[in-house]
């Protein structure tokens, strides 16, 4: 987390796993996907994960609840979900 969070641009392409827990939800969009803020066990900083609609189809985000997820950091330091199941 705290690499990211100093610079998103170095960790380009690299694939993490992480327990993420659920802190909003800002929306979705069909064909795209929710986009969502989690903060992790070691690190109460919100963190933007998008969650493509094949990821988050079957999935109901609520506050404060825990997933482990893997994901992909993408151009621009944007973090794609690649799968995620609830903790």
């Amino acid at each position: 987390m705290e690499k990211y969070l100093q610079d998103s641009h170095a960790l380009y392409g690299l694939k993490f796993k992480a327990e993420l827990r659920v802190e909003a939800d800002l929306g979705w969009k069909d064909g795209v996907g929710r986009l969502m803020l989690f903060s992790t066990t070691e690190d109460a900083r919100p963190i933007a994960v998008m969650m493509p609609a094949a990821v988050a189809k079957d999935i109901y985000f609520t506050k404060g609840q825990t997933y482990l997820a893997e994901f992909e950091v993408k151009e621009g330091g944007l973090i794609y979900a690649t799968a995620c199941r609830k903790n």
